[in-house]
């Protein structure tokens, strides 16, 4: 079904002469957007809690923002991976990986799915919480548990504490990019790990995602996740013969090692504009 609906699309675009040789695949999420988590830990938990479990953790680890980060991260998805996911549909399977290299929790995955929303995640949360308070060592970090699950999953939250990084301006430049003929010379698709109940946040903030590109391609929509070579493959349509070039900009590596196994060129936000110049994109 996913294959015709693209293949209908390519038709349309074809017909009215939008689509070009060159496809440029962009992540949103740490690519396009990059939430600013330090700031949004100490406006959403409160200055005084951070502050205090910050230091509580230095007192026992040593002085090290890298290694409190990674804490927090870990402990963040190594806490949320024991929650169970409301969700009982088979369709919920996935390879797809988070930040720290581990499989995504099943409250994450099936929520980027599609398959549950925002307050199935938050009342599963609550619930497994009450109900297992000694998993946590001391009352602090189970109430910034809670308000790290508040900001990651609460739509109206997380987009508030999104921003732009520069793949903003490489965006809009690889879209607008003209050949001799003044004919757009780029096809610019948007391939991202998102949310449904987070889209209208997504389309009313920050428009311009969908101004400069030709097609959106969501996990919640199309029930595919990245890393799977399903989801990459939809994108391939867009190709006008084998050899068209293909670029791919996401921020993790097993994502950018799935594409690059269906022979597209993977690179990491920090080298995108050097590749996009590189095969003459922007």
């Amino acid at each position: 079904m996913k294959t015709i609906k693209i293949k209908i699309l390519l038709v349309l675009m074809l017909t009215t002469q939008y689509i070009n040789s060159t496809v440029v695949i962009w992540d949103i999420g740490e690519t396009i957007l990059k939430t600013n988590n330090t700031s949004a830990a100490f406006n959403h938990f409160g200055v005084f809690n951070t502050m205090s479990y910050m230091f509580s953790f230095f007192n026992k680890n040593g002085i090290s923002m890298n290694n409190f980060k990674t804490h927090m991260k870990d402990f963040f998805l190594d806490t949320l991976s024991l929650i169970p996911s409301p969700c009982k549909s088979t369709k919920s399977k996935s390879n797809a990986k988070g930040v720290t290299g581990k499989p995504l929790p099943a409250l994450q995955r099936d929520y980027l799915l599609g398959e549950i929303n925002s307050k199935q995640v938050l009342n599963s949360v609550t619930k497994w919480v009450k109900k297992n308070k000694k998993h946590f060592t001391s009352k602090k970090q189970r109430e910034i548990f809670v308000k790290m699950v508040e900001l990651y999953f609460d739509p109206v939250i997380n987009i508030k504490n999104q921003k732009y990084t520069h793949c903003l301006d490489l965006l809009k430049k690889a879209y607008e990019a003209k050949d001799a003929n003044g004919k757009r010379k780029n096809t610019c698709i948007i391939l991202s790990n998102w949310p449904k109940d987070s889209l209208d946040g997504l389309r009313s903030n920050f428009k311009e995602i969908f101004e400069y590109s030709d097609m959106q391609l969501f996990s919640c929509n199309e029930k595919l996740l990245k890393p799977a070579p399903d989801f990459f493959e939809l994108c391939l349509f867009f190709k006008q013969n084998k050899n068209d070039v293909c670029v791919f900009i996401d921020d993790q590596e097993d994502n950018r090692q799935s594409a690059q196994e269906l022979g597209i060129i993977a690179v990491h936000p920090d080298n995108a504009e050097k590749t996009l110049k590189q095969y003459s994109v922007i």
